[in-house]
């Protein structure tokens, strides 16, 4: 058996990456994804058994990535430093990296998502909770439901992120708005 080449399979990540973004999930096949990939559909099939087996390895590939991305080592942080850090990775991420969001959110929601994938995601939402927690306890959310308030924050980076993708604004100061904005709007 050849080995298999890391350099290939980031070829075919990236590739698969595009064609989620441009068509969705369902209506990609390992064929499109080899031709975007440039290269014979029998070799990803050397990679990958099937589409399914593709899409949750990259998707522990892309949720490692940005699980690291978005972690917040510094422990002895107040609620307010943790929460300013957190929105600032967070919409930097959205932005920096929006095929792989796109096809997170996407392939989340899929019933095709391997128990590994969904444990991980658990861990990442559980880390999400206790740190929300720790907010509601302190007063900064008040009694605001804690799925409300991690809808809240998507709605908003979502929006910011598209927005600062169509104009040329400066990041930093999105991102200080964005926090004076939520500051007010919490108080």
């Amino acid at each position: 058996m050849r080995l298999k080449d890391e350099k290939k399979i980031a070829l075919i990540y990236e590739a698969t990456l595009a064609c989620v973004s441009s068509v969705g999930i369902d209506s990609i096949t390992m064929s499109v994804i080899a031709k975007k990939a440039s290269i014979a559909t029998g070799t990803l099939y050397i990679y990958f058994p099937n589409k399914n087996a593709l899409l949750n390895e990259l998707y522990h590939e892309v949720k490692q990535k940005a699980l690291s991305q978005l972690s917040i080592r510094e422990l002895s942080w107040n609620f307010t430093q943790k929460f300013e850090t957190f929105r600032k990775k967070i919409f930097l991420y959205k932005k920096n990296h929006v095929k792989e969001y796109l096809f997170l959110q996407l392939f989340s929601q899929s019933k095709n998502l391997s128990q590994k994938n969904r444990d991980l995601s658990t861990t990442f939402h559980q880390w999400l909770d206790d740190l929300i927690e720790e907010w509601k306890q302190t007063g900064y959310f008040g009694f605001i439901e804690k799925k409300l308030i991690i809808n809240m924050i998507n709605t908003i980076i979502d929006t910011m992120v598209d927005y600062a993708n169509t104009t040329n604004q400066d990041l930093q100061t999105l991102i200080q708005q964005w926090i004076a904005m939520t500051k007010k709007a919490l108080q």
